[in-house]
Parts: C-alpha cells; structure tokens; sequence
C-alpha cells in the first residue's frame, strides 16, 4: 500500500510485533549491525537469528502461558570496543567458536530473507562448529575454556542471577 502511494516510512522500533503490521521489509540491527532482513511476515514467522528470536519473545503474546523465557544473558557490546567476531555471540545460546573470531557474511535463508548468523553456514569444520560454554555463576570467565569439549552441551551465561519471583 506505501509503495503504491510513492511513501515511505523508516519505523525504528524494539517492538518487533509491531513493526510486522507496519513494514513489508523488516531489517534487525544488533549494535550497529544489520543482523536480519527480509520480507516482514517471513522475518516474524521464521526469524533466522537468535537475537530476531530474541526481540519476538519479548513481545506479548495472549497465547503464551507464563512470561516469555529470555534465553540471551549478559549485557549489550560496547559500541566502541565490540568483541571480535558477532557482535551477538556473548549473549547468543547458540554461540559457536567461530562466532567469537570472525563475523558471518549474510546467509540467504529464503528468497529475499538474509541473515548474518554462522548457524546457516554449511561448510563449517567440528572445531568451528563447536557450542562456546559460559562460566558458572560465581566461576569467573577464565575458569572454563571458551571452546567446550566435543560432546558437551552449550550453557547460556549465568553470570547475572535469575530475579525472585513475586
């Protein structure tokens, strides 16, 4: 309908639910990156990076039973210094080695629907492929090594304790 009418609009939103309804594109940035683009329904219904998965847990959903579980942990890169590889990759619970040394090229995961996420690689070895572990709560970060052993399970960071419920 904009583009029939020669508008266009840039919606600049967290609310990811919303700007479905608005946009036909959808482009999601993470620290300055785009992250994921693409079509806005195909985007919503089948988000192609965590963080995407991330913003749309969020939302409010009147079909979800109890809170949305939020699976990234840890604060947002510094804009100044980010970390090396994806700038997502210290909150991702899909965090691979790779992720932590380079950053991933744009994935077309569907016709118009791109995502810059190793998790669509296929050509990528069992050493980069391999889940990073994140330290206990009370371990610090040099405890454990960044690259876990084959065969043992990637752990979401837990370095900031789950709040009370109420």
């Amino acid at each position: 309908m904009l583009f029939r009418s020669g508008i266009a609009i840039l919606y600049i939103t967290h609310d990811i639910a919303s700007a479905r309804y608005l946009a036909d594109t959808i482009a999601v940035m993470y620290a300055g990156q785009v992250v994921e683009s693409g079509p806005a329904q195909q985007v919503t219904d089948d988000p192609a990076h965590p963080y995407t998965e991330l913003l749309l847990s969020a939302a409010p959903d009147p079909e979800r039973a109890g809170p949305p579980v939020l699976a990234a942990k840890g604060t947002p890169p510094s804009l100044v210094s980010p970390p090396p590889g994806c700038r997502f990759h210290p909150r991702c619970p899909h965090a691979m080695a790779i992720c932590a040394e380079r950053a991933p090229g744009d994935f077309d995961v569907a016709p118009g629907h791109a995502a810059a996420c190793w998790l669509h690689a296929s050509d990528l070895d069992p050493a980069q492929a391999r889940a990073i572990t994140r330290p206990s709560a009370g371990q610090p970060a040099s405890a454990r090594s960044p690259v876990p052993e084959p065969g043992e399970e990637a752990r979401l960071n837990t370095d900031i304790p789950p709040q009370a419920s109420s």
